[in-house]
């Protein structure tokens, strides 16, 4: 299917080269559930959770954004169209290329994943790509942890992604100190530029 990218391009592109097809074999390993429950932290136009969703037609996809970004760091994104993007694109975007598919909450993701452990909703998959700063990324992917079942899968997207300005420090610090911490709890299925973890 023809997704509206709104110029943020990501794995379902290969971007970098070879990331669809390990993202493609980390979710086959959830193709014996019946219903897998997956989640993503940081949607954007809803391109990854929409494949994610074409890989798995059987789960349940829910998604996370605030869509808090300036519009000057739109800047470059475009549509196929060639026309300059605002936010109310990108939202557009996102329920188009989801078709309904989707369950989403618009809210700081802190908020929105400490509101789900309040529900007791667990997930088989979740995969985090909101804000890059230090701080945000060891809240989302510790509160992200919480939430997974045993057995399930956790993903963090950039985890070589080096910030130009590293005010509030780069993704990789979070990364890992929240490895350090939760070791033993994990298996490390690929480590690249993206993360896969197994949980125990």
């Amino acid at each position: 299917m023809n997704y509206e990218y709104c110029g943020m391009l990501n794995w379902t592109t290969d971007c970098p080269p070879g990331s669809r097809i390990i993202f493609k074999n980390v979710l086959e390993m959830l193709r014996n559930k019946d219903r897998p429950k997956m989640l993503e932290v940081g949607t954007f136009a809803g391109t990854s959770i929409a494949t994610m969703m074409d890989i798995l037609p059987n789960g349940i996809g829910m998604a996370i954004d605030n869509w808090s970004l300036e519009e000057s760091e739109l800047q470059g994104c475009i549509n196929y169209s060639g026309k300059s993007m605002t936010m109310s694109d990108v939202k557009n975007a996102f329920e188009n290329n989801t078709n309904g598919r989707v369950w989403l909450t618009e809210r700081d993701s802190t908020l929105a994943l400490m509101e789900l452990l309040q529900e007791k909703q667990y997930f088989d998959f979740i995969y985090v790509d909101g804000s890059h700063t230090a701080l945000d990324t060891v809240l989302d992917i510790t509160l992200s942890w919480m939430l997974l079942s045993s057995g399930g899968i956790l993903g963090i997207d950039d985890y070589l992604y080096i910030p130009p300005n590293k005010t509030g420090g780069a993704p990789r610090e979070a990364v890992d100190r929240f490895l350090t911490k939760f070791d033993g709890q994990y298996t490390i299925l690929d480590k690249g530029y993206r993360l896969f973890l197994l949980k125990k």
